[in-house]
């Protein structure tokens, strides 16, 4: 079965301090999510990393952080909120979060998974254990989610001890970041938008979802950033620069700049 555990109470590493650092250099800017993915990758290997918010009532969910292998099939954020979330032991872990400052740590295995279709997903990926770590935020719940597959195998206590400290750091990096990130957010959407406007006056052969992820590219945005920024999936970015690379016969972020800025 699942299990449930809280982990305010549990002390924080010198690596995970150094984690947190690794982070908090970046903080404000499109480098952020990298760094936190980096961060926890010093910590501990992953193959999977997500941070995301439950907002309260229905459930919405938003994506904060992804990060997993490449051959990891989709699944949309609605289709999880709506058929897979009621059903996840994370629902429960949730009901279970009474105290505003309490962090609580979820061991899954996907046999503890009810969602018949959600269950499968995981088994065909391999992923032997997923363990969530889950606080409460503003307006419903913030959750840093691992997993790892049986090529990688599961996580012992150690581990869990040093992402559990990363993530109580983490979970309130983020909104000072996204606080940051809003500071001048109306500055980078004007010169994406005129990068996008460049790239449709030079390159009209580009569809339009491919000079938005060339746009979000030249200014140095990360394919995390721009799916986010977009809401799109990452493999969707991944996609779309892919196909314009080839379209402008381009390799780099720093070629394709230099095509609109000369």
């Amino acid at each position: 079965m699942a299990s449930l555990k809280h982990i305010e109470s549990a002390p924080i590493a010198a690596a995970v301090l150094d984690a947190h650092a690794h982070a908090m250099g970046a903080l404000g800017s499109e480098r952020f999510v990298g760094a936190a993915t980096e961060a926890v990758e010093g910590l501990t290997h992953v193959d999977r990393f997500y941070v995301f918010d439950i907002a309260g009532g229905a459930g919405g969910l938003r994506p904060l952080i992804h990060f997993c292998e490449p051959e990891k099939p989709h699944v949309a954020d609605g289709m999880y909120a709506s058929q897979f979330l009621p059903r996840d032991p994370i629902r429960r872990a949730i009901d279970a979060l009474d105290e505003p400052q309490a962090t609580i740590q979820l061991r899954v295995k996907p046999r503890d998974i009810v969602a018949d279709c959600y269950r499968r997903m995981l088994e065909h990926a391999g992923i032997v254990e997923r363990v969530s770590f889950i606080r409460r935020s503003n307006d419903g719940w913030r959750c840093m989610t691992v997993a790892r597959k049986t090529s990688s195998g599961g996580f012992d206590d150690g581990e869990l001890e040093l992402l559990g400290g990363f993530a109580r750091l983490l979970m309130p990096m983020i909104e000072r970041n996204e606080t940051l990130a809003h500071q001048g957010s109306l500055d980078t959407q004007g010169a994406i938008d005129e990068l996008e406007s460049r790239f449709a006056r030079l390159f009209p052969a580009l569809t339009r979802r491919e000079r938005e992820t060339c746009a979000r590219a030249a200014i140095g945005m990360t394919a995390e950033g721009a799916a986010l920024d977009l809401g799109i999936g990452v493999s969707s970015i991944l996609t779309y620069r892919k196909r314009a690379y080839q379209r402008l016969n381009v390799t780099s972020a720093y070629e394709l700049g230099r095509l609109v800025m000369r």
